[in-house]
């Protein structure tokens, strides 16, 4: 047993794709720390990740209620979804108008340039796509108020 454990152990000595700096992984992680990684990200995709001390669905949240934020400044009445598996993340009501709405994160490179993933719309679950950052709201198509 311990001649395996030996093996094993060895067998997972990794090094860092970014500083190629070894450390030891039981999980066949590619990068020594979150900096590698997120630095690797930067140089290979040229894309800075957003708030990058959160996690993806922690961003997610907070353009969410970036968008809300902005449609009630805008006179909306609007609802969070509260399951993960709903057909759209927010519903904006205003006088006899309602909207679901589909919430992205946007990307930017390192430019300053923003890149908005495709979305697709089956079965007509949002009526509007709503990419957010940090100081940034689009609306495909555009919000009519």
């Amino acid at each position: 047993m311990q001649k395996f454990l030996k093996y094993y152990i060895h067998q997972n000595k990794m090094n860092c794709k970014r500083c190629n700096i070894e450390f030891k992984d039981y999980t066949n992680k590619q990068y020594c720390s979150k900096k590698c990684r997120r630095d690797s990200y930067k140089d290979v995709k040229g894309i800075i990740l957003t708030e990058e001390n959160l996690c993806p669905s922690s961003k997610g949240t907070l353009n969410e209620l970036r968008v809300a934020l902005d449609l009630i400044s805008k006179g909306f009445y609007v609802f969070r979804s509260l399951s993960p598996n709903s057909p759209c993340d927010l519903v904006a009501i205003k006088k006899e108008k309602t909207l679901l709405i589909e919430v992205k994160t946007l990307q930017y490179t390192v430019d300053g340039k923003y890149v908005c993933s495709k979305i697709t719309n089956k079965n007509g679950r949002f009526d509007i796509a709503a990419y957010a950052g940090k100081n940034t709201i689009i609306y495909k198509p555009e919000l009519n108020v």
